[in-house]
């Protein structure tokens, strides 16, 4: 009996560590037919119907023998071995106690977590109990003492796919396997079974001459190589190397090789990469609610265009957040990058790398019941995707680390305290206190970019700043009121000071301002049969006095942030070379210039049903003091079955502003609209969905975008040109196959940078900007996934990005 344990214990090698204790007669219970001692050969003879249990092993065969002499045991015939997390099958099985075995014809299964399988009789019923994390087969299985396992003509893949044939399996006449950790093979094929185009049966598809498998999860190895390009760098292949950094952080590094772009077009001035390149990816997550990745992407670009970057050059992005105590939070991002394209050819997206700048920012913030405190800082580097190129003097303008040489203004650590609405009597109070700190990193304490400068063209200080300290404070207390059973009003006063100590020869200066304003509301509602129809017509009057303080009554630079204030005075440069310079700088202001009374009056229609919902809202926006009104607005939304829609936009239906806007460079029916939005989706539950969506921006855009945290609109025009983007796509699930298509395209004519060289280039309306298709093929036994990118922009430029994965929920397959 004591031995007939070993049985057990051996096989268990099969799938994990050896017992650390041998079994003794307690542990073990047989069952079998007859049990015959025989004296010749000095063997136990168990037939019929063996069952031997050990605590959660079972094992279970037509017969077996046991020689208590060698401790040698042998078990034949439909042998199933079976623990909590584990199932064996064989045709026979021969082991010594405590030492080596083998087996023959070997099935085994390994479970994604525990499963009772005491009482399973075959391998088909171990098979479909639980789900299978691996699955490996050989003609032959050998074991050692340590667990180490070596299979001939072994089969091992790492899908459930039921039955039928794995999604993917590696087939190779030879394997070592460490349980747990991972299998080595030597010359393995890759099999595929594509299940479409009426192909269900495994198709060799690679192979290799040596394969790392991890059999768990974050094992250091090869990873499969990637194939990408963004356009800018031509072909590019990748080999990732992963690396465990202990439980809570892993890095990947991957040396690349970028073959770049034709010598015709880099000489015509096009974004080109060509050369070596490494990057290098971290990761951790070293508590509960802790994580981050960081990216350093180096490259050594031999390509030198006109208007690009060459040599050395690096790209650095990253995020973390985490939890601060019970109620704390930080969160940091880091976006830079050593010259001003290089976000322009890394990246194949056309809106990505079109971008006029890159923020980093660090937030960490603290919540009450009432009260929020945050501190933080933040970096914008300006770029130039439509190129780099020298000034009238010849020379290229300095850059700096990260731009640090250009006199872009950052806001340098600053701390805010926020009081959310606390009740105090029949009252409601909050308020804000902040100190902020704006500077540049050269240490200008006042400058204007000149001609040439990364930024200069889309006016990141085309007027002067001035470096500062500010001090903000505003408070406000109002008082909710229910009159009846229909009626809210809520009257409100406001407050608001900032004080500024300038690091330049101007006097420091403080600016405040008051305002006030009731809002009133009130809802109807009746109920026809399921369908509920509500209408809620609001109404708000809102008043403020001038800014006072300072010389002119504003503040007689351009704003820092949303909470300055800024005057008809300051003055900003064109967004264009077909605007005028000298447009009121109608945005980033607390308040429109002067003093100010606004009305806004609404009504909305709700309507909502157990088949869907639809709402309408119409509005106008009257401006007291010119005795005008201003914007009418409107938004509509609809959900039926698969079904959702949305529409708003702004229009002057009546008058015009008072401060007319730039002309749009291009005209076109949609400058009707100061601001529009659309979008329709069409989805089902499968996951097919078809959408379409707008966004359209008129000349000096709308009072809404214009107005800051105290107006409740702002006619004075901005000094933007008109803009409207389109987009269009749909997604299709075929079984395991996903496609999926983008397609960004312009509303009305605008201008864009050329496709190479300086200079702009006209866009009519219709074009389409960026073509993007995809393909994912997603196992139905989750255990291989495919994915196929491409781009096409309507310079010509093609992006793709190409990916094989055989891993499952964090298990990395790789290869060398």
């Amino acid at each position: 009996m004591i031995a007939l344990a070993a049985v057990a214990a051996a096989g268990l090698l099969a799938l994990s560590a050896p017992p650390s204790t041998p079994a003794t007669p307690e542990d073990l219970t047989v069952e079998a037919g007859s049990v015959t001692y025989r004296a010749d050969t000095g063997r136990y003879q168990l037939e019929g119907g063996v069952v031997l249990r050990r605590g959660l092993v079972t094992l279970r065969a037509r017969s077996a023998s046991y020689d208590p002499s060698t401790g040698e045991v042998d078990a034949i015939g439909e042998v199933l071995l079976t623990d909590a997390t584990r199932a064996v099958a064989a045709d026979g099985l021969r082991a010594v106690m405590d030492g080596g075995f083998k087996a023959e014809h070997v099935v085994a299964f390994l479970k994604d977590g525990p499963v009772a399988m005491g009482d399973a009789t075959a391998v088909e019923d171990a098979r479909r109990r639980g789900r299978n994390r691996a699955t490996f087969t050989g003609a032959t299985l050998e074991g050692e003492r340590s667990g180490h396992l070596r299979l001939g003509d072994a089969r091992l893949t790492l899908c459930d796919c039921g039955g039928g044939a794995p999604s993917w399996e590696l087939r190779a006449r030879r394997a070592e396997v460490e349980p747990g950790h991972h299998a080595t093979l030597s010359w393995p094929v890759l099999y595929v079974t594509p299940r479409f185009l009426f192909v269900n049966r495994p198709v060799p598809v690679m192979i290799l001459p040596w394969l790392f498998l991890p059999l768990g999860e974050r094992q250091t190895g090869l990873l499969f190589p990637t194939v990408a390009s963004t356009g800018a760098t031509g072909f590019g292949v990748a080999l990732p190397v992963f690396v465990t950094l202990g439980r809570s952080a892993d890095a990947t590094v991957t040396p690349e090789y970028l073959f770049g772009r034709a010598r015709a077009d880099v000489a015509a001035g096009q974004p080109a990469v060509r050369g070596a390149g490494l990057r290098l990816e971290l990761r951790w997550a070293p508590a509960e609610d802790a994580a981050g990745e960081l990216e350093l992407h180096g490259i050594d670009d031999q390509d030198r265009e006109p208007g690009g970057a060459g040599g050395g050059r690096l790209g650095i992005l990253g995020t973390h957040g985490q939890r601060l105590g019970a109620s704390g939070r930080l969160r940091a991002d880091v976006a830079l990058a050593s010259d001003p394209v290089w976000f322009r050819d890394a990246t194949g997206d056309v809106l990505l790398r079109s971008a006029y700048y890159r923020r980093s920012a660090l937030l960490a913030s603290f919540a009450g019941d009432a009260l929020v405190v945050e501190g933080g800082a933040a970096y914008h580097q300006p770029l130039t995707p439509s190129g780099w190129y020298p000034d009238a003097t010849g020379a290229r303008p300095a850059y700096g680390t990260f731009g640090a040489d250009l006199p872009a203004f950052h806001r340098w650590p600053g701390l805010a305290a926020t009081l959310l609405p606390e009740a105090l009597g029949p009252f409601q109070v909050s308020g804000r206190l902040g100190l902020s700190r704006y500077a540049t990193v050269n240490g200008d304490s006042g400058a204007t970019f000149t001609a040439g400068d990364p930024g200069a063209a889309r006016g990141f200080v085309t007027t002067s700043r001035e470096g500062v300290s500010r001090l903000d404070a505003r408070a406000e207390l109002s008082a909710p009121l229910r009159l009846g059973s229909a009626l809210t009003v809520t009257p409100y006063a406001r407050g608001a000071a900032l004080g500024y100590r300038f690091d330049t020869g101007r006097s420091p200066a403080v600016v405040a301002w008051g305002l006030g304003g009731a809002a009133l509301s009130s809802e109807v509602s009746r109920r026809y049969g399921a369908v509920l129809h509500r209408i809620v017509p609001r109404l708000e009057l809102r008043a403020g006095t001038r800014a006072f303080g300072s010389e002119d009554g504003s503040l007689p630079l351009r704003a820092y942030d949303a909470w300055d204030r800024v005057g008809d005075g300051v003055q900003r440069g064109p967004a264009s070379a077909a605007q005028p310079a000298g447009q009121p700088a109608g945005s980033l202001t607390a308040a429109s210039d002067g003093a100010f009374r606004q009305l806004r009056a609404s009504v909305e229609s709700r309507l909502d049903g157990p088949g869907g919902s639809l709402r309408l809202q119409l509005g106008q926006d009257l401006d007291l003091v010119r005795g005008a009104p201003g914007e009418t607005f409107f938004s509509a939304a609809a959900h039926r079955g698969p079904i959702t829609a949305d529409v708003s936009g702004r229009v002057l239906a009546f008058q015009g502003r008072a401060v007319p806007a730039p002309e749009p460079r291009f005209p076109s029916w949609l400058d009707h609209f100061t601001e529009l939005h659309g979008s329709i989706t069409a989805a089902d539950r499968r996951g097919d969905l078809v959408r379409a969506g707008l966004v359209a921006v008129g000349p000096g855009a709308s009072g809404q975008l214009m107005a800051g945290v105290d107006a409740l609109f702002d006619l004075r025009p901005a000094a933007i040109d008109a803009s409207a983007q389109g987009s269009a796509g749909f997604r299709g699930v075929l079984g395991g196959a996903t496609l999926g298509y983008d397609a960004l395209f312009t509303v009305r004519p605008i201008e864009v940078a050329r496709c190479s060289g300086a200079g702009t280039r006209r866009v009519d309306a219709g074009q389409v900007q960026q073509h993007a298709g995809s393909i994912t093929w997603n196992s139905p036994c989750r255990c291989f996934l495919a994915r196929l990118v491409v781009r096409v922009n309507d310079c010509g430029e093609t992006s793709y990005s190409a990916a094989v994965d055989l891993s499952r929920a964090g298990e990395r397959a790789a290869v060398r």
